[in-house]
């Protein structure tokens, strides 16, 4: 368990004078952090870990508890599956961009400019894409982890209706101490 959550690209606003974007139209808050007695951590060699932080006092009965939920966990996903079909065969088409590509263009020009005038000197120009999402999130992330395993991943469950995904190359922040 611990700490985990993350500061979503909306929240820039805190720190920097610049024109960010608007909420986020999925939902998901700025930003968000929450303490976990619990998790699943998949290593890079696929090996799965259970890892949580025992209450004082905790016994053996809080251990099969713990250790039954998250097997319950895995188990829905795959029960969920229905044959491997993630999204509906009538619907499916590749994730869209959200902004034309004069915008983006735009923008990138922007970027340039104020790299000219030495307001920046490197910047990561992102976008947006919109599509169906996967009908089983638990499955298709259990199903990517064993396609494309990395130590930088994380799939949380920010409440009912949202879903959180990631595949990062490379670690932003550590802390030790």
């Amino acid at each position: 368990g611990g700490w985990v959550g993350w500061f979503g690209f909306e929240c820039g606003h805190a720190w920097e004078p610049w024109p960010w974007a608007s909420p986020n139209p999925a939902g998901f808050p700025d930003y968000a952090f929450s303490r976990y007695r619990r998790s699943l951590k998949w290593t890079s060699d696929g090996r799965l870990l259970l890892l949580w932080g025992e209450l004082e006092g905790g016994s053996k009965a809080e251990q099969k508890e713990v250790i039954q939920e998250c097997r319950d966990f895995l188990r829905l996903a795959k029960e969920q599956s229905h044959g491997g079909e993630f999204w509906d065969p009538q619907e499916l088409s590749p994730p869209a961009p959200l902004e034309s590509p004069s915008s983006y263009q735009g923008k990138v020009a922007q970027l340039r400019q104020w790299i000219s005038e030495g307001e920046l000197y490197q910047a990561n120009l992102s976008h947006s894409l919109s599509g169906l999402a996967p009908r089983h999130p638990r499955l298709f992330y259990q199903l990517i982890r064993e396609r494309q395993p990395t130590e930088m991943s994380a799939y949380l469950e920010v409440a009912s209706h949202l879903t959180l995904m990631s595949w990062s190359p490379e670690r932003f922040l550590s802390v030790k101490g």
